[in-house]
């Protein structure tokens, strides 16, 4: 983190427009880019509560610069971004025709994420669905490697996730740390059979015995060059937060 937030982004925007073809990564991770810190005295609390406002202005822009760049890696993780914002974010990825690499981890953009990991597998889903947004992007991006880890993605968005899945270039996927539960799991792994991917991350997810069969399943079949092109060769499942309260 350098103490980026919406005004210096802004400025930054700029500069990643002017340096289109001549950057290919950009990593903006720890920063505050919505403004969204946590209050500092007793009449910002009594104003706002616990966090100042998010001003979307900086990042807006941020979004617009993006899009005609030939930027290959993006990492905004640990920037308190929220649905709105990767809602925007989503624009700009449709029109980034070389972006291969996505980092979001640590983000509340599917609901609320809890400091401490282990609690709750992260987060808790919302009611907002605007960051499903996102999903509908990679179908028409280049993106291989998708991270979002402890976004707080739940049923609902991993539902999203699956629909959409077969329909990217995602080969490399990381979902740990989230609320996603044994059956919505079941449902992401049935999605992934058409989907040639290489890494699969889901610790810390929920997992229970179903999917832990439905993963045997996939994993059968990702063996067999007849069914797929590729075979995952890194696959992350720990015991935190996942065979948990099954019977």
């Amino acid at each position: 983190s350098c103490g980026i937030g919406p005004v210096a982004l802004g400025h930054l925007s700029d500069w990643v427009r002017e340096a289109t073809g001549a950057v290919d990564a950009v990593v903006l991770s720890g920063n505050l880019l919505l403004g969204n810190r946590d209050v500092q005295s007793r009449e910002e609390y009594d104003q706002h509560g616990d966090t100042m406002p998010c001003d979307y202005g900086g990042f807006n822009s941020f979004c617009e610069a993006l899009k005609p760049t030939s930027i290959k890696h993006l990492d905004l993780s640990e920037c308190r971004l929220d649905a709105s914002a990767t809602s925007s974010l989503a624009d700009a990825i449709k029109l980034m025709g070389a972006v291969n690499e996505i980092v979001l981890d640590s983000n509340s953009i599917f609901g609320r994420t809890w400091g401490n990991k282990s609690h709750k597998c992260g987060g808790e889903e919302g009611e907002d669905d605007a960051a499903h947004a996102i999903f509908d992007a990679l179908a028409s991006s280049s993106v291989q490697t998708l991270s979002l880890g402890h976004t707080a993605m739940g049923p609902k968005a991993s539902a999203k996730l699956a629909a959409t899945l077969r329909l990217t270039k995602v080969t490399s996927l990381t979902i740990s740390d989230n609320p996603i539960g044994d059956d919505a799991m079941v449902e992401l792994l049935e999605g992934l059979k058409d989907v040639g991917l290489t890494s699969l991350s889901i610790s810390n997810a929920g997992v229970g015995v179903s999917s832990a069969g439905k993963l045997a399943e996939l994993l059968s079949a990702l063996s067999s060059a007849t069914k797929v092109s590729g075979a995952i060769n890194l696959l992350t499942l720990d015991s935190t937060g996942n065979m948990r309260d099954q019977k």
